[in-house]
């Protein structure tokens, strides 16, 4: 007679983990079956910058899984963009301007476009880079500054050779030489010609 609950409690349990065991399989076969139909879209080469991660086994260092959405947390989490998540938070630069807050990386920052795209989502801007409206970034340019060439302020490069724009100096001296007597310390070089800019 004791066996008889034991193999009663035995059939009973029996069924559940034969169900939970078919419940995982399934589940593994709707994975294997989602990143499959994730591999079969037809795409275009990663840009120049992510080539490296053109293989199918880095999707899921972009893409959430094998979906097409890509995190934005690992954009910030991958690339050295000078504390840009830091400056969003507290609301500076263009990256935090109503232009772009709340928006996704990848809706100006788009990839599977080829080798030659530029990423870094000037097409995306209305005027693009030689158009680009300093004022959302919190460093409007006037006087001299509003003729003067991208290159000239942004000289700096990433990894991949394209010109970057983000955490470049605001001191004067870093372009201009002091030039007269009134030569402050440290230089207050707006007391003199307003903004600075």
């Amino acid at each position: 007679m004791a066996a008889g609950p034991f193999f009663l409690a035995t059939l009973v349990l029996q069924p559940s983990e034969h169900g939970s065991a078919q419940s995982q399989s399934a589940k593994r076969a709707q994975r294997a079956e989602a990143k499959q139909a994730f591999l079969d879209i037809p795409r275009k080469p990663l840009a120049h910058e992510h080539k490296a991660f053109d293989d199918a086994r880095h999707c899921p260092e972009c893409h959430v899984g094998y979906s097409r959405p890509i995190d934005d947390n690992k954009c910030l989490n991958c690339h050295d963009h000078k504390n840009l998540r830091a400056r969003i938070r507290a609301g500076e630069g263009f990256h935090s301007s109503s232009q772009v807050k709340g928006r996704r990386c990848a809706s100006c920052h788009r990839d599977n476009e080829g080798r030659s795209y530029n990423i870094m989502g000037w097409s995306a801007l209305r005027g693009g880079e030689r158009g680009f409206d300093h004022q959302l970034a919190g460093w409007p340019l006037t006087g001299r500054h509003a003729k003067a060439v991208c290159k000239d302020c942004h000289p700096n490069r990433n990894r991949g050779g394209r010109r970057t724009f983000l955490g470049e100096s605001k001191d004067c001296s870093r372009c201009h030489e002091p030039r007269d007597r009134f030569v402050l310390t440290p230089p207050q070089c707006s007391n003199c010609h307003g903004s600075g800019r």
